[in-house]
């Protein structure tokens, strides 16, 4: 019983150390809900109106697709780059003489460094967590018909690969959650806070080198 005990944890600590200096790709796609999508103006305009009103986008549904390369620093513990694009229709908007500053789907790319833990278990698919910090740009014009700029932008993620494919890699379910620090979308004495964030769901499909 001993033996069977010890063979056991020297397996389980063997498949723990598997990873350790890998490098793999993931390309993942699904579907994009925001939860933040509220412009808020504040200022003047040029008639020397007051602005102060906080506008719902009424974001639709979207899309999400990218990919990242990871590598393992330790046994189940990996850094990660990632490049996400993210597509969402919402309403147009213009207040107060404002030029409107979302005439179109709102497009982002978000570039990301992720920590993530992925451990490895026998028999059972593999989970994993990771969160990430980045930078994110869009297609938003600012109130001068300039383009807005960037915002920070931070992310938390869970998944689980499944190793069913009759190809390598596999096959999984991911869901993130990513936020911003607001695109500013001001000019001219006028402040414009585009409020982003949302939910994103995606299969993925992951190789090992």
């Amino acid at each position: 019983m001993k033996s069977i005990i010890a063979y056991a944890a020297a397996s389980a600590a063997a498949l723990s150390f598997a990873h350790a200096g890998d490098t793999y790709i993931q390309l993942h796609a699904g579907a994009f809900q925001q939860t933040s999508d509220n412009i808020e103006f504040g200022g003047e305009d040029f008639l020397g109106n007051v602005i102060d009103v906080d506008v719902d986008t009424d974001a639709d549904t979207g899309f999400a697709i990218g990919g990242l390369l990871g590598y393992y620093i330790l046994p189940a513990i990996a850094l990660e780059g990632e490049m996400t694009y993210r597509s969402a229709n919402v309403d147009d908007v213009s207040v107060l003489g404002v030029s409107e500053s979302i005439d179109e789907d709102i497009n982002t790319l978000a570039f990301m460094v992720n920590g993530a833990f992925r451990p490895s278990l026998p028999l059972l698919p593999e989970p994993y967590v990771g969160v990430g910090i980045g930078y994110i740009t869009s297609n938003l014009d600012d109130v001068d018909g300039d383009s807005a700029t960037g915002a920070f932008a931070y992310q938390v993620k869970a998944g689980v690969s499944f190793d069913i494919l009759p190809t390598p890699g596999k096959i999984g379910l991911e869901v993130a959650y990513l936020a911003t620090t607001d695109f500013d979308a001001g000019g001219g004495g006028i402040d414009a806070d585009y409020e982003y964030a949302g939910l994103t769901g995606l299969i993925t499909y992951r190789k090992n080198f």
